[in-house]
């Protein structure tokens, strides 16, 4: 497993933050940011990444946290949030039916499998929709990850 570490600086006291991938090999196949909808055919913004996964691939928790949700809607299909330290929250969509293996107010540790990849709510096939979210705002994941 590949670790990104994250230095942060508040008032000379320094707090580390390791980030993991969510999903191994990392193939990125749509970037945060506008772009072309692969379903709606319009430019619409993107608000996380979207890493190439097959069916049944295991999905990894970014970093140590909480299990904060999970649910089920018709974009996103299945999906996990998990609330960290120092505001950052990520969530994993379009997961596998059935698949979830953790629930709410659990806590997990960074590389820990939460799912498996699928291709529920409005997807075009296997993959790992993932985004970044830092005091409730979206941010580009490659802030964080890279």
């Amino acid at each position: 497993m590949v670790s990104i570490f994250i230095i942060f600086s508040c008032n000379d006291a320094f707090a580390v933050v390791v980030w993991g991938y969510p999903i191994y090999p990392v193939i990125v196949v749509s970037e945060y940011g506008n772009r072309i909808h692969p379903v709606t055919g319009e430019t619409s913004f993107h608000s996380g990444i979207d890493l190439d996964g097959n069916f049944g691939d295991s999905i990894y928790s970014a970093s140590a946290g909480v299990v904060e949700k999970v649910a089920y809607d018709d974009i996103s299909g299945n999906y996990i949030i998990i609330k960290h330290s120092d505001g950052y929250k990520t969530g994993y969509y379009h997961i596998l039916d059935g698949s979830t293996v953790v629930t709410i107010g659990q806590t997990v540790t960074k590389g820990q499998v939460i799912a498996q990849v699928g291709s529920t709510g409005r997807s075009t096939g296997p993959h790992l929709h993932f985004i970044v979210y830092k005091d409730g705002m979206k941010i580009n994941p490659n802030l964080v990850m890279d």
